[in-house]
């Protein structure tokens, strides 16, 4: 026989408080992954490579140096030759650009200073938003020099102040 009595069972739901909650946490945990992460790359590429090889180039050094110099200055050569060949491509560059600014210049020559203007302007106006922000730090990091040194030198006052004879000896050592 069923009562007449229904459940009254209520649900239990989670507050928007305690979901915020776990997702915080998981927020947390992923971040947290992602930095042990980021922090073994850094690790092992500046650090752990680098000291590495330095061993072993010292170890190589020590057994035949004739051959470890020389396999350098081979390195070098390599090297001065790709910067040459970059160099070459740039100036490639410049001239094709030089050739197609002549071209319209012959063609429309009005327009094409015009261009160059535009371009000009745009470029100067880079040229001082970033000049701008670069003077701005500086002149933040100055404020930041002169506010260390006043702090340091009120400390170096109170110092004197609180020590006297003491201070100054240790000062003189």
């Amino acid at each position: 026989m069923k009562s007449n009595k229904t459940a009254t069972g209520k649900t239990a739901k989670k507050s928007p408080q305690t979901a915020s909650r776990y997702q915080t946490v998981r927020v947390f945990r992923e971040t947290g992954e992602k930095l042990a992460d980021r922090i073994e790359y850094y690790k092992t590429r500046y650090v752990e490579i680098p000291v590495y090889s330095s061993i072993a180039f010292i170890a190589d050094l020590g057994a035949a140096p004739r051959q470890s110099i020389e396999t350098l200055a081979d390195d070098g050569k390599a090297l001065l030759a790709d910067l040459r060949k970059d160099a070459r491509r740039k100036a490639d560059g410049y001239v094709k650009d030089g050739r197609k600014f002549y071209r319209r210049a012959r063609k429309n020559p009005r327009k094409a200073l015009d261009g160059l203007v535009t371009d000009s302007r745009k470029l100067f106006d880079d040229f001082g938003a970033e000049a701008r922000e670069r003077v701005e730090d500086l002149v933040q990091g100055g404020r930041e020099l002169v506010e260390t040194l006043e702090k340091d030198g009120r400390l170096v006052a109170d110092r004197l102040r609180t020590s006297g004879k003491k201070a100054i000896k240790s000062f003189a050592a």
